[in-house]
């Protein structure tokens, strides 16, 4: 194999914000700081310092990013894409405990020079066959 085989086959570094890429899933941001990303519209208020999940729904250019909150709860009836409960992300197989509603309609920017990046812990990338509904590909 030529030495541009090896290189293609390269293993993503999901710890480089620079390599990220869609269908990311970090279990842990702050519901204040969903809540000033989102302008109000998600956050649990009565609990600023708990998390929910966001996924990361695509790459916007290099080192820009779109997201969304996740929440176990359908925000959106019958409008939301959801990663189904024990989905397994990759590369480590950590699974996804609960089902996890894609917010999509609520999306926001980040950059990877955000202080809030080294705050969320990733858990891998879904699969696209994990993802129940096709409503979070949906440009808002």
């Amino acid at each position: 194999m030529s030495r541009v085989g090896f290189r293609l086959m390269k293993e993503k570094d999901y710890s480089n914000p620079l390599e990220w890429e869609e269908r990311l899933f970090f279990t842990e941001m702050r519901n204040s700081d969903i809540a000033d990303m989102t302008a109000g519209l998600f956050g649990d208020v009565r609990n600023p310092y708990g998390t929910h999940p966001v996924f990361l729904l695509r790459r916007i250019e290099l080192g820009s990013f779109e997201f969304c909150p996740c929440s176990t709860k359908d925000y959106n009836k019958d409008k939301a894409s959801y990663i189904g409960q024990n989905s397994r992300t990759s590369p480590n197989g950590f699974r996804v405990d609960k089902n996890s509603y894609i917010l999509h309609f609520l999306s926001f920017n980040l950059s990877s020079s955000s202080y809030l990046v080294d705050r969320m812990p990733l858990l891998g990338r879904v699969d696209e066959f994990d993802i129940i509904g096709d409503f979070h590909k949906k440009k808002r």
